[in-house]
């Protein structure tokens, strides 16, 4: 799926609130203190209550957020990138969703004899 949307807010309010989330998730998770400039390409951290591993795949503030999750079931993927115009800030949002059935189709062996 993808949608492209103008918004009227700065890059600024975008990434400061998408960071926000961010730390605030790992720190719930983690029970660490993260600051935004500890998120980076490669960062990853596991939700062990739903067994879910959150891998960022690309992180630059002002243009793109890139993070897949992995769980035993399915592997999503989601991406903003982000561009400033004369009427806002247009964020474009992509996501690929592999759900189980796609991951039986590719012969794993403990999900194929689920």
């Amino acid at each position: 799926m993808k949608l492209i949307r103008t918004f009227n807010i700065t890059e600024d309010e975008f990434y400061d609130y998408l960071e926000q989330q961010l730390c605030e998730d790992i720190h719930k998770t983690t029970h660490k203190k993260f600051s935004p400039k500890q998120l980076k390409k490669g960062f990853t951290y596991e939700k062990k209550g739903v067994r879910t591993k959150i891998i960022i795949n690309d992180y630059v503030r002002g243009s793109i957020y890139s993070t897949t999750a992995k769980s035993f079931t399915d592997y999503i993927k989601v991406t903003y990138t982000t561009k400033q115009t004369e009427e806002g800030l247009e964020i474009v949002f992509e996501e690929y969703v592999s759900s189980y059935d796609d991951v039986r189709d590719q012969k794993n062996v403990l999900s194929s004899i689920c």
